[in-house]
């Protein structure tokens, strides 16, 4: 009788071990039924709201953060539209990012992304002068309602407003950089004073004015990769 009891409880263990680890492998993976669920809502949806465009699933993930599965949206005929699909592990669409597209979050995003490489490719030449543990450029691009909001006071009055950007338009990088530029520097010196500070960056200033955002930059980024390939070289 004894030998039974601890069969029956050495079994209600197994059971319970088991289910919980089903129980966290789905929560930290997921399931192949739910993303098949998944994958029907998004083609359904698809279908039903975007039938008149060339959208398609790029791929489909599981976030083990919000428990959620989110499909990724492109075009194949435009750069800035990606957008996403959240939906539950029963297959219920909770949110549709399009307006990521629709109100300019992607262009802007696009041309942030451009403008920082334009700006690193001058940051990381070796011949830049200055030692700097962090150096990015960004452009000030902010939505419409923040603009026109007088109670915010940290949108600068040379922003670029995000609702006025065109979908897929191809801009002068250069010329949004000379118009709302931001350099975020931080930039070790021995000499620790408002006076040298200033010099640094009228200097850095000076550097990127007469880039041009152009010539220089690109032969930065010439010079920049000729570097690490001459680095690569000596490795071998």
């Amino acid at each position: 009788m004894k030998k039974r009891y601890l069969k029956i409880l050495a079994l209600v263990v197994a059971i319970i071990l088991i289910t919980a680890l089903g129980w966290f492998a789905n929560a930290l993976l997921g399931n192949p039924l739910s993303k098949m669920l998944a994958e029907k809502t998004a083609e359904s949806h698809l279908a039903a709201v975007y039938s008149d465009t060339d959208y398609y699933i790029d791929h489909i993930n599981y976030s083990f953060k919000d428990g959620n599965y989110h499909a990724r949206i492109k075009s194949p005929s435009s750069m800035d539209t990606e957008f996403s699909l959240t939906i539950t592990m029963l297959g219920k669409l909770c949110l549709d990012s399009y307006d990521d597209v629709l109100y300019g979050f992607n262009t802007a995003r696009r041309l942030d992304q451009d403008y920082r490489e334009l700006t690193d490719a001058l940051f990381e030449n070796p011949s830049f002068p200055y030692s700097c543990y962090i150096s990015y450029g960004t452009l000030e691009i902010y939505p419409g309602e923040l603009i026109n909001n007088p109670h915010i006071e940290d949108v600068p009055s040379y922003a670029i407003n995000q609702d006025e950007l065109v979908l897929d338009k191809i801009y002068n990088i250069q010329e949004l950089g000379r118009q709302a530029g931001h350099l975020v520097i931080y930039v070790e010196s021995d000499t620790v004073t408002i006076e040298r500070a200033a010099e640094i960056m009228l200097d850095i200033k000076n550097q990127f004015d007469e880039a041009g955002m152009t010539d220089r930059v690109f032969e930065a980024d010439k010079a920049l990769k000729a570097y690490y390939a001459e680095q690569a070289a000596k490795r071998e």
